[in-house]
């Protein structure tokens, strides 16, 4: 893993990233511990391990824009958390986009778009409050994912 650091990183900011990510919790069961070489696809990892890597790398190289895909897609209930709970402090160093079926990983982002069929359908800014919380996620759908019929709204309209 010691290949993709950040050549400026020091050694603590390295491990703050990896604990951040939730890599030290398997980083004692890899060979050569942080110096591992993973191969091209990561071929020593399972899945989540492999994402948990690559939020690591994103945390250990600040940048101007974030974009997330599912950030916890493969992660266990305890890796999930952990890791987003990371994502949500670097989203305040930086503009963050994340794209996610999980409604509750809504709840602490400024901003949320909905989007059927390719068009953004809702965009709401989140209200803070429990009950505004609540109400907001009755608008843009129920928490199984069904969402409202709506007529696609032109993304210049939308924002």
């Amino acid at each position: 893993m010691y290949y993709w650091r950040a050549p400026d990183a020091s050694e603590q900011e390295l491990y703050a990233a990896l604990d951040a990510a939730w890599v030290s919790e398997f980083l004692p069961l890899l060979p050569q511990g942080v110096d591992t070489p993973l191969g091209n696809h990561a071929s020593r990892l399972s899945v989540g391990q492999a994402q948990r890597v690559a939020v690591a790398r994103a945390l250990l190289n600040p940048c101007q824009l974030l974009l997330l895909d599912e950030p916890a897609a493969s992660l266990d209930a305890h890796s999930e958390q952990r890791v987003m709970q990371a994502l949500k402090a670097a989203s305040k160093r930086q503009t963050t986009l994340m794209v996610t079926h999980q409604l509750e990983d809504l709840a602490d982002w400024d901003a949320i778009w909905v989007m059927q069929d390719g068009a953004i359908v809702r965009t709401r800014q989140l209200c803070r409050t429990q009950r505004r919380q609540r109400r907001f996620c009755d608008v843009i759908g129920s928490p199984s994912g069904g969402y409202l019929n709506a007529r696609a709204t032109p993304l210049s309209d939308a924002l």
